[in-house]
């Protein structure tokens, strides 16, 4: 393993709230009814790229939504978070792509299946997907006046990011990464906008 130069690079972005761009893709990732071949080492290499500048980008909307005070400002904040995970699922298909039919397949479903229960709920209940990451941010969207209430929403988001959904990301990296004939990499938490290293 080796440090993770390609993230890395990606910490001096400061956050900003700006129009989402499109991963790029090579014509082998394109979905649709018929097989196509995986994605390519370049398709993978893009895709961690650009899903790990999503993740720092909602991680920086929720420390300044901890200190906001305007419910405009909040709102907004929410909305960028929320749809900055939802592009984030776009990448997330090319890494999972690039698993199946492999040895790697295995790890990349664990992975994907842990990211969208953080992500959504179990799918068994109202509650659990209340209780969802993208559930919290409508709540705040929806309540962006409500103080300590969006305070502690916003940090229970980064709690499930910080202990499930971000480890899982690492690990679908990795999985792809493999599962391309490219190495695996270290992923530290400040490469995803955290802290500390991503123990598991």
């Amino acid at each position: 393993m080796h440090s993770f130069t390609l993230l890395t690079s990606l910490l001096s972005l400061s956050f900003t709230v700006s129009t989402l761009a499109a991963p790029v893709l090579s014509s082998k990732a394109t979905v649709s009814g018929r097989a196509q071949l995986p994605p390519s080492a370049s398709d993978v290499l893009g895709a961690i790229e650009g899903l790990s500048r999503d993740m720092k980008a909602v991680t920086s909307a929720l420390d300044v939504l901890l200190t906001a005070t305007d419910a405009t400002v909040i709102s907004d904040l929410a909305q960028q978070a929320n749809d900055r995970e939802l592009n984030g699922e776009r990448h997330r298909i090319i890494l999972k792509a690039a698993t199946l039919n492999t040895n790697q397949e295995s790890e990349g479903n664990v992975a994907e299946s842990s990211i969208k229960i953080s992500l959504h709920g179990d799918g068994k209940s109202p509650e659990s997907a209340d209780s969802s990451i993208f559930g919290k941010l409508q709540t705040i969207i929806d309540a962006p006046a409500s103080g300590q209430v969006v305070n502690n929403l916003a940090r229970e988001i980064e709690k499930t990011r910080s202990s499930f959904m971000l480890p899982s990301i690492a690990d679908l990296m990795n999985a792809a990464l493999a599962a391309t004939g490219q190495a695996e990499l270290t992923v530290e938490r400040a490469d995803l906008g955290l802290r500390g290293t991503i123990t598991r």
